[in-house]
């Protein structure tokens, strides 16, 4: 089974299970990231924001902590904070190639705090798949994420 094939499995199962016991917005602690530590992570600092546009493809919007959407028309990815907890809100993400292969991860912050959007501007290659999360961290030490993915086919 393919590696993303099978981190979707399980996320969709932690997913499932969460709603089953009444915890859907729960960080998914059963699951770290980065997964795969022999690819580096690249950390950028987001630049303050206004919201993506209508064309942005987001992960999900059930995560207590953060938000984030990509924007394939310049490679963007932002992320809104969603608490007044002190932590930064986090957009991970997982650039795959067509073979399913990782090649390159990282993570987008905003410490803007509460309600404020920040944009990343990434540069990904046409026909790669992006997974993207949503996290909370301590600066760049990820204290939880949502542990699912939502699957971008770059174009």
């Amino acid at each position: 089974m393919h590696i993303r094939r099978l981190r979707s499995a399980v996320g969709v199962a932690f997913a499932t299970l969460a709603i089953l016991v009444g915890v859907g917005n729960a960080p998914a602690h059963a699951i770290s990231w980065p997964i795969n530590d022999t690819v580096a992570v690249e950390k950028d600092m987001g630049v303050p924001s206004s919201a993506p546009p209508g064309s942005a493809v987001c992960s999900t919007l059930t995560f207590i902590y953060a938000h984030a959407c990509f924007v394939q028309d310049g490679d963007y990815l932002y992320v809104l904070d969603k608490r007044s907890d002190g932590h930064s809100a986090v957009a991970l993400w997982e650039d795959y190639t067509a073979n399913d292969q990782l090649w390159r991860q990282g993570m987008c912050r905003n410490a803007e705090g509460e309600g404020h959007w920040v944009r990343c501007n990434k540069n990904f290659y046409e026909s790669h798949t992006l997974a993207l999360s949503e996290g909370q961290a301590e600066g760049w030490r990820l204290l939880n994420f949502y542990g699912s993915f939502r699957w971008i086919t770059v174009a």
